[in-house]
C-alpha cells in the first residue's frame, strides 16, 4: 500500500499543470533563498523529469527476472560484477530511454526556467523564447534545425539499440 502511494505521489508532477509547479517552486525556493541559483533550477528540472524516469524504469523492472542476480552470485560473481555484467545490460535500454525522456522534458521546459532563473545566464529555451519575441535571428532557425536533427538521431539510436537487444535476447533464447 505504501509503495503504491509513493509511486502515485512521485507521478503527481505529470498531473499538475507546469505553471502551478513553477509558481510553487518559486515560493518554495524563495523561502529557502535558492531562487535564481543553478541549484534551484536543477531542483525544478529534476522535479519535472523524475516521473518519466520512474514510469520507464518501473515498466522495465516489472519484466526483470530477479532470479538472474542470485544465479550469477551462486556461480561466483561478486556484487559489482553482477551489477555490471547482469543487471545493467538487461536494464540498459530502459536506462537510455529514461535518460533521453528526462533530457527532452528538461530541455523543453520554459516556464520553470523563467520562474526560477531570474537574471542568471538564460537556458536555451529561454534564449529561443526571447529571440522569437524580440528579434528575427537566423541563428534561431539553425539551432532549431540542429535540435530536431539531434532528437531524431536520438530516437533512431534508441530504436536501433532496442532492436539489437531484442535480436540478441531472441538468439540467446533460441540456443
Amino acid at each position: 500500500m505504501f509503495k503504491k502511494m509513493l509511486f502515485l505521489v512521485s507521478l503527481s508532477p505529470l498531473m499538475v499543470p507546469v505553471v502551478i509547479i513553477a509558481t510553487s517552486l518559486y515560493v518554495f525556493e524563495a523561502r529557502l533563498k535558492i531562487l535564481g541559483t543553478f541549484t534551484g533550477l536543477v531542483i525544478g528540472h529534476v522535479l519535472l523529469s523524475v516521473p518519466y524516469v520512474i514510469v520507464v524504469m518501473a515498466a522495465a523492472l516489472r519484466n526483470f527476472d530477479a532470479s538472474l542476480e542470485p544465479a550469477a552470485a551462486v556461480h561466483g560473481a561478486r556484487p559489482h560484477q553482477v551489477l555490471r555484467l547482469v543487471t545493467l545490460p538487461i536494464l540498459k535500454p530502459a536506462l537510455l530511454t529514461a535518460s533521453l525522456l528526462a533530457f527532452l522534458t528538461s530541455f523543453d521546459e520554459l516556464l520553470v526556467g523563467l520562474f526560477l532563473l531570474g537574471r542568471q545566464t538564460p537556458t536555451l529555451p529561454i534564449k529561443f523564447w526571447a529571440d522569437i519575441k524580440y528579434q528575427i535571428d537566423p541563428l534561431l532557425s539553425a539551432a532549431s534545425t540542429l535540435i530536431v536533427v539531434l532528437v531524431t538521431a536520438s530516437i533512431i539510436t534508441v530504436q536501433l539499440i532496442r532492436v539489437r537487444y531484442e535480436k540478441r535476447t531472441a538468439a540467446s533464447a533460441a540456443e
